[in-house]
């Protein structure tokens, strides 16, 4: 069964509630000074039932010029509009208004009813109807029907119906996002049940026993049950009217404004970035660091309009801002939103969010009005990215789909070429080119620093040590680093040695006196096989400055032409002497003790010591307390 969602809007005592009711059989008047006033206060709610099946939901908005703050709430989540004239009064203020606000919300179907059309003649009535013909000129209204009716004879009621389906047949069913939200219109307490709270959903399912948020309160609660126009169901989906029976939580602790939300998928804000429409009816233009009532969804908060592009704008014009708020809205990238004057007084204008969690920008910033055009342009792929750049860091895959309110499976298709995702448990880190670019430039800087300090190593840096000079806010774990490292030794700008990582270009070039100084160290080390001479020795003995030999020494170690020994270096001949030695000896006896292997090379403890770490580390023995055997 198609469902779709369709809002009244109009002038006060145009007959709208009356026209409901006659459509529907249903009297969406359900307070006692609607009643007794004979206008509507509240939000009222019907359905109708279409002959190919489809029902539309019916959200009757009060026509009164102080409740066109409840009107907004009602509009926000419609699917078409049918606006309402009375024929002995034609258009009227809040008629215009009410166009503005659906106008703003960006509602692209719908009809008009002329009603009352048993109070005039039939010329009088056409005369209204011209008129309306005027007023929706260049609106999504223009090519709309307009339907004569009356709610009280009942004539034109079957066009009227017919002229809905007609819009219904054409208007497709709301999708909305995937994850569940629904912004809370009613909150009331039913016996035997407790709190139940109305709305229309704005995306997602909700589902019996689902666990919900309800923002920008952070309380949670659970569904107990469902209703779609007072049917039984398991499951309500975007665009239905639903009523949801929750347990955990007391109905007034909750009101209009307030937004159940799928468990952990959305992330309150006090600030939006987006494109603002000031209306061309406003008298005088908006100025920069304005204040305005700030509407979207059910939810009403004041809040400081910051323009991005310009100083002032004029009536009829958009520009990029920054709406900054008093309180916290929950907010995704692309809802409709209405601006008003914070008395109340009257209609300013509306727009649409781009980025529901932003920096908070400086006056006019060009880059940030670039960056908004760039989202207003692209998809969920362009605001993953905007993301990105904002955080300048890996952000977590989690993070971003509580930021941009989708979940997982509709991130990760999104992502495409230049983004990254580094896996890490049941969540993964994400990244884009741009930063995995900047990082490259900082690795290549570190690792020319580090060849200059040490130009006789063949080896770089490790992870570790490169990642306090590369990252030194520690926004990159290491998984991440490692990834990039990965991903700029493929672009050809390092190799790995060992474990460390080069550059590309760096070669070990020694000039005659550094080569002097090689064959004298390797030439002493090699005289004294088993009790090689220390650095100190070295500098002691040979003619070659201390500095030099002290940089030749750790070059000839780090690329295994000495074996460190930890006191020393080995000449790798001594070592594999030394094994051949070893080998035998425990080949005929089984074991061997430290003191029986220091004996077995006729040297000092400490020599020995060296050595036996060397094949300890190398596993060519085991250990066993104080023995060492073959493996």
């Amino acid at each position: 069964m198609k469902h779709l969602v369709a809002g009244t809007a109009g002038h006060i005592d145009h007959g709208k509630t009356a026209l409901v009711k006659a459509l529907t059989g249903i009297d969406t008047d359900r307070l006692p000074e609607e009643k007794r006033r004979g206008i509507s206060i509240e939000l009222g709610y019907a359905y109708l039932d279409l002959p190919d099946g489809t029902r539309v939901g019916i959200v009757d908005v009060p026509g009164h010029e102080r409740f066109v703050r409840t009107m907004v709430a009602g509009a926000t989540g419609i699917d078409f509009a049918i606006l309402v004239v009375a024929a002995d009064d034609s258009v009227m203020p809040q008629t215009r208004e009410h166009l503005s606000i659906l106008e703003l919300l960006a509602i692209t179907d719908g009809l008009v009813a002329v009603n009352k059309i048993d109070l005039v003649d039939a010329e009088m009535a056409e005369l209204v109807a011209e008129e309306v013909r005027d007023l929706v000129r260049g609106t999504f209204l223009a090519n709309a029907e307009i339907v004569p009716v009356s709610s009280i004879t009942g004539a034109g009621l079957d066009n009227l119906r017919a002229a809905i389906a007609r819009v219904a047949a054409r208007v497709p069913e709301r999708r909305g996002g995937s994850v569940a939200r629904l912004p809370i219109d009613r909150s009331f307490a039913v016996a035997g049940h407790g709190t139940v709270v109305t709305g229309t959903m704005a995306g997602g399912t909700l589902s019996v026993g689902d666990e919900v948020d309800i923002l920008p309160r952070g309380l949670r609660a659970r569904v107990r049950g469902l209703q779609w126009h007072g049917a039984t169901v398991e499951a309500v989906y975007a665009g239905q009217r639903a009523a949801v029976n929750l347990s955990g939580i007391k109905h007034d602790e909750l009101k209009r404004g307030d937004v159940l939300c799928a468990r952990d998928a959305f992330t309150p804000t006090s600030m939006v970035d987006g494109i603002v429409v000031l209306d061309a009816g406003v008298p005088r233009p908006i100025e920069h660091g304005a204040s305005v009532s700030f509407h979207l969804g059910t939810s009403e908060v004041t809040g400081r309009l910051a323009l991005l592009d310009r100083p002032h704008l004029e009536p009829g014009d958009q520009a990029w801002a920054q709406v900054r708020l008093a309180g916290k809205v929950v907010a995704r990238r692309g809802d409709r939103f209405i601006l008003r004057t914070v008395g109340g007084e009257a209609t300013l204008g509306g727009g649409q969010v781009l980025d529901a969690h932003p920096l908070k920008h400086r006056r006019q910033r060009a880059e940030a009005a670039d960056a908004l055009a760039r989202l207003a342009q692209g998809g969920l792929r362009a605001a993953i990215r905007h993301e990105l750049r904002k955080a300048a860091a890996p952000v977590r895959l989690s993070t971003l789909c509580a930021q941009l309110s989708e979940a997982r499976p509709q991130i990760e298709a999104a992502l495409g070429d230049g983004i990254h995702l580094v896996a890490t448990g049941s969540d993964a880190w994400a990244y884009d080119d741009v930063l995995l670019q900047e990082t490259a430039a900082r690795v290549r800087a570190a690792l020319a620093d580090y060849h200059k300090e040490k130009p006789l190593l063949a080896t770089g840096l490790t992870i570790s040590a490169l990642a306090p000079r590369v990252d030194p806010d520690r926004h990159l774990s290491e998984d991440v680093l490692s990834a990039m490292l990965q991903a700029i030794e493929q672009q050809g700008y390092v190799r790995r040695v060992g474990n460390t990582y080069a550059l590309a270009t760096h070669r070990v070039e020694l000039d005659p006196r550094q080569a002097a100084a090689r064959e004298a160290i390797l030439a002493a080390c090699l005289a004294a096989p088993f009790a090689p001479p220390t650095l100190a020795d070295l500098q002691r003995s040979l003619p070659f400055p201390p500095a030099q030999l002290a940089s030749v020494h750790e070059a000839l170690l780090k690329s295994g032409e000495l074996i460190d020994g930890q006191v020393c270096g080995f000449h790798p001949q001594a070592v594999e002497d030394a094994w051949r030695k070893l080998e035998d000896y425990l080949r005929q006896h089984g074991q061997i003790t430290m003191s029986e292997f220091r004996q077995l090379l006729d040297t000092s403890r400490r020599y020995a010591m060296g050595l036996m770490h060397h094949f300890d580390a190398t596993r060519r023995v085991v250990r066993d307390g104080d023995f060492r055997r073959l493996p």
